[in-house]
């Protein structure tokens, strides 16, 4: 996988693998950092789009019917957001 971009010892870098980052001078560790937290930043957002379209409807069902009265119903959607929660979570491992 290619780094989008890194800034090392006064030079950016841009669509490199970690081996040709390590070839040019660049450590190792700082590579490999840089690869993990891009990485950890993609999944991120993913996740997020995910809560957005899958989870998030569902827990605001939840408040819906919990403001309405509709204590039984706001119960199963709020499970219902959660098992979307843990499918998310699953589907984007950090």
């Amino acid at each position: 996988m290619k780094i989008k971009e890194l800034f090392f010892d006064g030079a950016f870098y841009r669509g490199y693998t970690v081996d040709e980052l390590v070839n040019i001078g660049v450590t190792r560790d700082v590579a490999t950092a840089a690869l993990v937290s891009q990485v950890a930043a993609e999944v991120a957002s993913s996740r997020q789009s995910a809560y957005e379209l899958e989870s998030d409807p569902l827990f605001l069902e939840a408040l819906r019917k919990d403001a309405a009265g509709d204590i039984e119903g706001a119960e199963e959607a709020r499970a219902a957001a959660l098992v979307a929660v843990d499918a998310i979570k699953a589907r984007y491992p950090l």
